[in-house]
């Protein structure tokens, strides 16, 4: 049998940024977002052999708003993430592609709105943890795709005054 439980860290440096760019062009609204993690951790094995977890790990997400004519809203979402080390564990790239309509009715007091989730069935997690004696592969899939429709009633509706 094998325990794995969680212990601090002495120490931890890392670098974390983020870049969120959104602007409207025409009916088109789209929002970007680059984030960069670098990590400089260095962890010994049992044999005291170190394991160097310095390699850049990137995410992109890309979400697009188009307002279509007769009010209706298209999303068209995309995220991806890169191969890289994140903390204690190495991950491997996972991706999904989303999509969704939404539509006011009665003066926008009754929204409707349609979204599926990962279309092409891509968002997977997979990593390797590392520690002194075990290294913990997790392979996660929780099939994430999914259809959702939400009605949404506005008892006070944008265009009635307050």
């Amino acid at each position: 049998n094998t325990v794995y439980y969680f212990r601090n860290l002495s120490k931890y440096r890392g670098l974390n940024s983020m870049l969120t760019f959104g602007h409207q062009i025409g009916f088109w609204n789209p929002s970007w977002t680059v984030a960069f993690y670098k990590s400089f951790l260095t962890l010994h094995d049992f044999n005291g052999a170190e394991r160097l977890l310095h390699n850049p790990y990137g995410s992109f997400t890309l979400n697009n708003k188009f307002a279509l004519p007769r009010d209706f809203i298209l999303n068209i979402d995309c995220s991806y993430a890169t191969n890289g080390d994140y903390m204690e564990s190495r991950m491997k790239p996972t991706g999904s592609l989303d999509i969704g309509i939404r539509k006011s009715f009665f003066k926008r007091s009754l929204d409707v709105d349609l979204q599926c989730w990962d279309i092409f069935k891509t968002a997977k997690r997979r990593s390797t943890s590392y520690s002194q004696h075990v290294d913990f592969y997790r392979w996660i899939y929780n099939d994430s795709r999914m259809i959702r429709l939400t009605l949404t009633y506005n008892f006070r509706s944008s265009s009635s005054p307050p």
